[in-house]
């Protein structure tokens, strides 16, 4: 799988729009639009599923039988999804590429070698707007 995934991933990556002003550290590809036009505000809470997985296709996590719930911009997630979290609407399905420096950088987590760009299909369940 490796070698079509990589292939798969670099398609993607052709129109996915950038989130990083440019830098091509974050990308994000829509495959299923949500609905509404609005997007998380911050310290809001969001739910999803999602599935990562490494440039070669291996899966390194998945939220597989319940969801996975987070506060944005609290520093609980790595910044890519911050960065693509916070521009989803709910529903939506997006594939998301991110490189080392708004991943784990250079730290080897769990499965995750260092240095790595993660990919992640990420679907918007819900979100949770805190009080302030």
């Amino acid at each position: 799988m490796g070698n079509s995934y990589h292939k798969y991933v670099e398609k993607q990556i052709e129109s996915a729009q950038d989130l990083t002003d440019g830098k091509r550290l974050v990308l994000k590809k829509v495959l299923r639009e949500g609905s509404g036009d609005k997007t998380p505000p911050p310290k809001s809470y969001a739910t999803v599923y999602y599935e990562g997985r490494l440039m070669n296709g291996k899966i390194f996590d998945a939220s597989t039988k319940e969801t996975f719930t987070f506060m944005l911009n609290n520093g609980s997630v790595i910044q890519g999804w911050d960065l693509a979290v916070s521009t989803m609407k709910k529903g939506e399905e997006s594939l998301v590429i991110i490189a080392p420096e708004y991943g784990y950088k250079n730290a080897k987590k769990d499965k995750i070698p260092a240095n790595s760009t993660l990919i992640f299909k990420i679907q918007l369940l819900g979100i949770t707007v805190t009080e302030t």
